[in-house]
């Protein structure tokens, strides 16, 4: 009985060593496993305990879900060091994050694994531009300038999938909850528990390496947008386990902006007689003066080229011509404002009076309409009557004469502005040279040019958009041509040149031409859009004199800066990227003149004129 008493412990014991091993082994493989991880984006300095890389300048900013990262689009971006999804089997990856429009394809949450043989986190296949390492990403793609949809990609030795259904649309600017999960079998895709797509997979496990969020690892196909909080989780979850927003909070914007005024933004559907765009005319925003943000209202208004809007002083109506439209029968258009919805409502349209009509201006009193012609060099006038409509052209001016230079091909007039009494208006003939000079009365509707009726400025100068400045007595125009400004003294209606300045860097050897310009309400300031070298020449005013003083130039976020104005409470300056198909914000140093940009950023394919007026 004895023996056998021993012989029973010993295998008792046997078998608790053996237990106890398996649940070593055990424990040890739990705890070597991928662990579930939560992120939340609410510092620069760390995220989930992990030290942060951060390019450009990403923002800390309030939400109504707590802290998040705001990113401008442009080169903006953090980088983790550590793969969080590194030896799952199985996955779910969930994020939290705002879309604000912007690029049509922003990949904006990239895990990457290390390349053992080189330790990057990119590496690209031969001469392709495609990556060799295994790597989770989420992207998305703006589309019409106002929707996006999910692109959830997993990719990694002999497996690759993409889950991009472009029919699966959600406006911009609000909060969502994405994830892409994965069973042992199926890749799925989420937008707010709803699935987007779904594929089967041979996955296999990612080793160790990094994260970049706002950008892929390689610095491209930029963010614009915010990030809340990211969840990692080495397993697949079912939609009832994901992450919870709430839903008033997900539905909403995360910054509501007050929206005390409207902003309208022109664009090119046909950017040239054979190519479209993805515009479909004029788009509305509220503009928000306390934290200079746009948000998106959709499409205003669907015509074709809208190149210039022009709102008239009162607010209540809106004004664009149309430029190329295909039977060559340019318009100008009046429309009725709904300051409820920011949509347009059609009063009218006449004849441009020429083809590619170019600008339409109201005078101060909003009693005139003025428009110009590129291609067939017309300046013409139109009466503003009561409710906003358009009388037919009273006055038409075919500009005629010899270019100065062979660079100039004849008459196109290009800008058109009036003094602040409504008795002169000024327009700039860039085919010929000249800055053209009118008397006008509002009340009789009638013009007569002034004697003489232009001056001419140097051979290929190219004069293309005028601005006064606020005391009536110095106008400012712009060389498209040769990239110049060029300051005038007014004596009753007659012009002289004071001054003459380069817009961009004695240094840049590109090619280059001038836009627009703008002056501040204060008269201290003076913008140029240089497209080419992309920028803004910012100069000081003399107050005195008039004369400029070059200051900086100054980035302008997106390629082919076209239009600008300020914005009416004159705190900030908004610019339309025609190429850079945006439409940017900037706050106004008026101790410096300097801009600065305030994060706000919209989609608008083939930027082209800005309008402001106050909400009523």
């Amino acid at each position: 009985m004895i023996l056998g008493d021993h012989q029973m412990n010993r295998k008792a014991l046997l078998v608790l060593l053996s237990a106890c091993v398996i649940a070593g082994a055990a424990g040890r493989a739990a705890q070597n496993a991928p662990r579930q991880t939560t992120w939340t984006f609410d510092r620069l300095d760390t995220i989930g305990g992990l030290p942060v890389k951060v390019d450009g300048n990403p923002k800390v900013i309030e939400t109504p879900l707590g802290k998040a990262i705001q990113f401008d689009g442009v080169d903006d971006s953090i980088y983790i060091d550590q793969h969080p999804l590194a030896g799952a089997e199985q996955f779910t990856f969930e994020a939290v994050f705002r879309p604000d429009g912007g690029a049509a394809e922003q990949r904006w949450f990239h895990l990457a694994e290390r390349n053992p043989a080189t330790g990057q986190l990119f590496t690209l296949k031969g001469s392709s531009t495609q990556d060799a390492n295994a790597r989770f990403l989420f992207e998305l793609r703006v589309i019409n300038g106002n929707e996006w949809c999910l692109d959830a990609f997993v990719a990694g030795p002999e497996y690759s999938r993409a889950l991009l259904l472009r029919d699966k649309l959600h406006p911009i600017g609000q909060w969502y909850h994405v994830a892409s999960t994965y069973d042992g079998k199926t890749f799925r895709s989420y937008v707010n528990g709803e699935l987007q797509g779904e594929a089967e997979l041979a996955f296999k496990p990612q080793g160790a390496g990094g994260t970049s969020v706002g950008t892929r690892m390689n610095h491209v196909n930029y963010f614009n947008g915010a990030v809340r909080q990211a969840r990692f989780t080495p397993r697949a979850l079912t939609p009832d386990q994901f992450l919870k927003i709430p839903r008033a909070q997900a539905s909403a914007p995360a910054q509501k902006p007050a929206g005390d005024y409207l902003a309208f933004a022109g664009s090119y559907t046909h950017p040239t007689a054979t190519t479209t765009s993805a515009s479909k005319g004029i788009y509305a925003f509220r503009f928000d003066s306390r934290s200079g943000t746009l948000a998106p209202l959709g499409l205003a208004a669907e015509i074709i080229n809208p190149a210039h809007v022009w709102a008239s002083p009162n607010g209540k109506y809106l004004y664009a011509v149309t430029w190329q439209s295909p039977d060559k029968m340019d318009t100008v258009a009046a429309y009725r404002i709904d300051h409820k919805t920011g949509m347009l409502t059609l009063i009218n349209k006449v004849s441009a009076k020429g083809d590619l009509a170019n600008q339409v201006v109201l005078d101060p009193g909003g009693k005139l309409a003025g428009t110009v012609t590129y291609a067939s060099g017309t300046f013409t006038l139109y009466g503003v009557e009561a409710d906003g409509r358009l009388s037919e052209p009273f006055y038409t001016d075919q500009h005629t004469g010899k270019p100065l230079s062979p660079r100039q091909p004849g008459p196109k007039a290009h800008g058109i502005v009036f003094s602040k009494d409504s008795k002169f208006v000024y327009v700039a003939e860039l085919g010929l040279d000249r800055v053209y000079s009118y008397r006008v009365d509002a009340a009789n509707r009638t013009v007569t040019p002034l004697d003489p009726p232009f001056v001419s400025l140097p051979a290929g100068s190219g004069p293309r958009r005028l601005q006064l400045h606020p005391n009536g007595r110095f106008l400012y125009v712009n060389h498209e041509t040769d990239s110049k400004v060029t300051v005038f003294e007014i004596h009753d209606g007659n012009l002289k040149p004071v001054q003459t300045l380069s817009t961009k860097p004695d240094d840049y050897t590109g090619n280059n031409s001038t836009a627009e310009i703008v002056i501040d309400q204060e008269g201290k300031w003076l913008y140029v859009s240089n497209r080419g070298h992309d920028s803004l020449a910012l100069y000081s005013v003399d107050p005195g004199k008039g004369t400029l003083t070059l200051v900086e130039y100054i980035p302008s976020l997106g390629r082919t800066p076209r239009n600008m104005t300020i914005d009416p409470s004159n705190e900030y300056l908004i610019l339309a990227n025609q190429n850079g198909e945006n439409v940017v914000v900037f706050r106004i140093d008026h101790k410096t003149g300097h801009l600065t940009p305030t994060g706000s950023q919209q989609p608008v394919p083939q930027a082209a004129g800005i309008a402001i007026v106050k909400v009523q």
